[in-house]
């Protein structure tokens, strides 16, 4: 198991990722030792080596389904910096502001800075690259400003605090796994309440489908006199929608820094607790 990943209970994951059906593949009757479909006693022996060949092969492509299944299906949830195509303005720069420097993350692009509609700048505080048995997942990149403290969690979930949270993803994921995996981790954080499962239902519907290459970018606004914070979720820099509320705030960035997170990894990158610099 990779260093700082911690796995929800297998439980859980039997329908996410159809473990299941992996384990009810049969296996075919002539590997069977079981003595029932034996050959005749002429060449036994070569034909049980044959089959303890065949049950080895058998297992270790079962593993490999298991592992992909658990690497190309779980992750990490998020998105940030690829340009997009057609040079669409990315959610949060302004409109004219010349273009601004960038840093790699596991060879991916990413903005050292953004800057909200209302002008508040927002600096690129830590980086993570999560890889699950060998393979690439995602690379993620947290914006705050450059004063603000960000040593816990509730320094990021702090609905007082602008933020932005961008990971690029490497393996695709289906708009039902995205949102599987936030309902999941809101009620883990004791997030509950009608207004709390009204909101989330209603920010799961922004989530799309995203594919190897894509990045979702999820940015908070602070609130101003007369209304709440706003989450806003885009897709390869197009705004897909937005939410309203402090405390629904506090519950959806508690995905990736709450107590109860999928990936402890990419949370403690971002805290930088993992030796990485601002």
């Amino acid at each position: 198991m990779a260093p700082g990943f911690m796995m929800a209970p297998m439980s859980a994951w039997v329908p996410f990722f159809g473990l299941d059906e992996v384990r009810k593949v049969p296996r075919p009757r002539s590997w069977s030792q079981d003595g029932q479909d034996a050959e005749s006693d002429s060449g036994s022996s070569s034909s049980d080596e044959l089959g303890t060949q065949l049950e080895a092969v058998y297992d270790e492509v079962t593993c490999e389904v298991v592992l992909w299944l658990l690497g190309a299906m779980i992750c990490g949830i998020g998105g940030c910096s690829r340009p997009s195509a057609g040079g669409n303005r990315k959610l949060g720069t302004k409109m004219g502001s010349p273009p601004v420097a960038k840093l790699s993350v596991a060879g991916v692009p990413f903005d050292k800075c953004k800057f909200l509609k209302d002008g508040t700048e927002l600096h690129a505080r830590h980086t993570s690259y999560l890889k699950v048995f060998g393979m690439s997942i995602s690379a993620s990149v947290l914006y705050m400003p450059s004063q603000a403290e960000l040593a816990v969690g509730e320094d990021v979930t702090n609905p007082k605090v602008p933020k932005a949270l961008e990971v690029h993803y490497m393996r695709g994921l289906s708009a039902d796994q995205l949102r599987w995996v936030t309902r999941d981790s809101i009620a883990g954080n004791g997030f509950a309440g009608s207004m709390i499962d009204s909101g989330v239902q209603e920010f799961n519907l922004l989530y799309p489908d995203v594919a190897c290459g894509d990045s979702l970018c999820l940015t908070y606004n602070t609130p101003d006199k007369t209304a709440e914070g706003s989450v806003t979720l885009s897709k390869n820099g197009i705004a897909l929608g937005s939410i309203f509320g402090n405390k629904l705030s506090e519950a959806i960035y508690s995905v990736w820094f709450g107590d109860y997170v999928w990936f402890k990894q990419i949370k403690d990158d971002l805290l930088g607790m993992n030796g990485r610099p601002n």
